[in-house]
């Protein structure tokens, strides 16, 4: 089964589902911004992806640059910072398995699913 970290206001969000869809992929959409995002489930998300809390921080977002750009965080800060402003999730992330890639852009789905 595949999992999508899902935004309903992001227009990549929404062309991976409908990627996923048109490719009849069985997948779960997650609402990480309405159900929350637990800093262990993003823990296990960052070991997936082999990647930084950095690598998907939304670094250009109002709240990133007025509460924590100038912070000098260490990786479990920035975890938490995720936990506590989900909005920060870099989007869409996909999930499948052991596997976990941002889908941007969508023809990324292509090559890793």
């Amino acid at each position: 089964m595949i999992k999508v970290f899902h935004n309903p206001r992001c227009a990549k969000s929404r062309q991976a589902l409908k990627w996923l869809e048109e490719h009849e992929m069985d997948h779960q959409v997650y609402r990480y911004l309405d159900d929350g995002l637990r800093p262990d489930e993003l823990e296990t998300l960052l070991l997936k992806m082999e990647c930084s809390a950095m690598d998907i921080i939304r670094t250009g977002e109002k709240i990133w640059k007025e509460e924590y750009a100038a912070l000098d965080l260490n990786e479990d800060e920035l975890v938490m910072v995720l936990s506590e402003a989900p909005i920060l999730l870099e989007r869409p992330i996909i999930v499948r398995g052991d596997l976990a890639f941002v889908a941007r852009p969508t023809e990324t789905m292509e090559q890793l699913l």
